[in-house]
């Protein structure tokens, strides 16, 4: 036989564990438990860029917080009606099941979902700070937590101090609190995100109300609100892959400039022939409109030959963002196998 073929080893499949909270009730007995749409959109983010995820929960069981469930938006809603995807969220396995040793050898981040219910018993949860402790550690770890999630870093120690020490962290604000109604009760009760974060030594980011915000200090990522909860997870993923985030957000923007210039050809269309119909019809009744034809023609294919270019630009953007995507793969590829040759 010839030489052999090298061995073909295909990259680890990433992994998140998302965790949520079991509570199903507040202090005052209303109703609560996990925000939908910060386990959702999170969960499609990591599918979308070919993660793997499995979920968790403090004691076993979760429920959404039926405030989240009315309040669920398309992609939300379309989860939730699926069985096959919603029974994901039912059976989620006990955070004390899952031995440290076997999260951090098959998990790269954790993710813990907000929802009001975190208030009551992530920051008290033995087994999630000794696997935060764990991963905060490890090389090549990330723990993130979106909306009231972050309190989960409150009570947890680390040398002589507190984890959060000198860490820039945020999560849902006093002023959200304050918005939602749930302010007081939070007060009187377990204390706030912002309360209890700051006290515990965090540099607490407080951002636009009900605004994207994601917060980075070493390996500990945070989000504000549910409208950081996909931005969090995308955050995670870059962070795994420098040359996906140095390429993928500019292919995005000029894909989104494209949908709308393709839009606007395509009304610019509708505009003209319906612009032709009204001048025939003027003709028809014997008024004179050549002038006006004219005119229509005129500014017509002005925009279509302006329009025609830029389209034609934009896609020769889009083709060197993937040309020097592959080289920079290439090159990784590269740099990879001299490396094991050595």
């Amino acid at each position: 036989m010839g030489d052999e073929e090298a061995e073909v080893v295909l990259p680890k499949v990433k992994k998140c564990l998302i965790v949520m909270t079991s509570a199903e009730t507040l202090s005052d007995e209303s109703p609560t438990g996990y925000y939908l749409s910060e386990v959702v959109h999170p969960y499609n983010t990591f599918i979308a860029h070919g993660w793997e995820v499995a979920f968790a929960s403090i004691a076993g069981t979760a429920v959404a917080d039926p405030a989240s469930v009315e309040a669920a938006d398309p992609e939300t809603a379309a989860f939730w009606d699926d069985g096959a995807k919603k029974a994901l969220l039912d059976a989620p396995t006990k955070l004390a099941d899952i031995p440290i040793e076997t999260a951090t050898a098959e998990y790269e981040a954790l993710y813990f979902a907000g929802g009001f219910g975190c208030m009551v018993d992530f920051a008290e949860c033995a087994e999630a700070q000794a696997l935060i402790k764990a991963f905060v550690e490890g090389e090549g770890k990330i723990v993130a937590a979106v909306c009231h999630g972050p309190i989960v870093f409150a009570n947890i120690e680390a040398g002589e101090g507190k984890l959060l020490a000198d860490k820039k962290v945020t999560a849902f604000t006093d002023v959200e609190e304050e918005a939602m109604g749930k302010l007081e009760l939070m007060t009187s009760g377990p204390g706030t995100c912002q309360t209890k974060l700051s006290a515990a030594g965090a540099k607490f980011q407080v951002g636009l109300k009900f605004e994207p915000q994601v917060v980075m200090d070493g390996n500990i990522f945070t989000g504000q609100n549910p409208a950081s909860a996909t931005p969090l997870a995308t955050a995670v993923v870059y962070a795994f892959d420098p040359i996906k985030k140095e390429f993928e957000q500019p292919r995005l923007k000029m894909l989104k400039e494209r949908e709308l210039l393709v839009a606007a050809i395509e009304g610019a269309e509708k505009e003209f022939a319906a612009a032709l119909d009204g001048l025939k019809k003027q003709e028809a009744s014997g008024a004179a409109v050549a002038d006006k034809l004219d005119e229509l023609q005129y500014k017509t294919v002005a925009g279509r030959e302006f329009r025609a270019a830029k389209l034609i630009d934009i896609d020769r953007q889009i083709e060197r963002i993937a040309m020097k995507r592959k080289m920079a793969i290439d090159a990784k590829i590269a740099a990879e196998k001299a490396a094991a040759e050595e």
